[in-house]
């Protein structure tokens, strides 16, 4: 599965319109995709022969399913076993992993969006969570939310990275906070501001600066202005002074997403070896 696009399915509605998206991304960025159906074992005595035929007749159900909804997929694989575990095993050698999105506590019957903030520390590549709903031609633009912080400067080259594979715009969004607009500053709200103007100073970004008390929704309202195919934000632990990059803000976007939103996990933004890391997991 090296390099590829691997999208986790689970049967559900939401993850075969997540298949659908990442294999129209995948045509679009030459990758191969690779279907990762993860099951549970129906009864923990179930002999060896019983969970090999179990995972065969899965896998064949899978295929029939994506054939039925005219999803392109280049590997599928049904397995049994411990779904963080296999996930975050899945995304060592993948461009990404995409997940679909419910109206529900929980992804899919397995829960596996109830794991999406928790994996963000741990997988080795971006997550990609898909909204549930019809998969929409939206404009070849990809909106990534800034705070001037250096996880913010890694998470903006990403998207620079896949918005030039993908032939895509790339607009950069700070979002101030109401609060600290209550002083004359002359357009400059602090060194965070600052940092972002200068990190998004490049021929290939848009710098978009917008006041609001909550940076997610803010995000959200660029990202639908603009009709953008992607929201790209950063996991980050601890706080920001914009809020941009808050640990709350990939998780309030991931649970109600309106677009198609991928974070970006910590240690990408975080590692000594960053461009490396950057490039190795955008194809490059």
């Amino acid at each position: 599965m090296t390099h590829a696009i691997v999208v986790a399915t689970d049967g559900s509605p939401e993850s075969i319109t997540a298949a659908r998206w990442a294999a129209g991304l995948a045509g679009r960025l030459g990758e191969p995709v690779t279907v990762l159906d993860i099951l549970q074992q129906p009864y923990a005595e179930m002999p060896t022969d019983d969970v090999e035929r179990f995972q065969v007749d899965a896998l064949e159900q899978l295929n029939e399913r994506l054939r039925e909804a005219d999803i392109h997929f280049d590997e599928s694989v049904a397995i049994v076993g411990d779904v963080d575990t296999l996930l975050i095993e899945a995304s060592q050698d993948a461009s990404m992993l995409v997940l679909g999105s419910a109206e529900r506590v929980g992804w899919g019957r397995h829960g596996h969006f109830s794991l999406v903030h928790a994996l963000a520390h741990h997988v080795a590549c971006p997550i990609v969570v898909i909204p549930n709903s019809p998969v929409e031609e939206r404009e070849p633009v990809v909106i990534v939310g800034i705070d001037g912080s250096r996880g913010s400067r890694m998470t903006l080259e990403w998207a620079i990275q896949f918005g030039a594979r993908a032939q895509m715009r790339v607009i950069a969004a700070f979002v101030v906070n109401d609060i600290y607009t209550t002083f004359s500053s002359a357009g400059w709200y602090g060194k965070e501001e600052a940092k972002a103007r200068i990190e998004s100073a490049t021929d290939s970004v848009e710098l978009i600066e917008r006041f609001g008390a909550d940076p997610a929704v803010s995000l959200e309202a660029i990202a639908a202005q603009h009709d953008a195919s992607l929201l790209v934000v950063g996991a980050k632990q601890h706080h920001s002074l914009s809020g941009v990059l808050l640990g709350a803000i990939p998780d309030e976007l991931l649970h109600h997403p309106t677009c198609p939103i991928a974070v970006i996990p910590r240690h990408m933004t975080n590692a000594p070896d960053h461009d490396r890391s950057l490039t190795e997991h955008i194809g490059l």
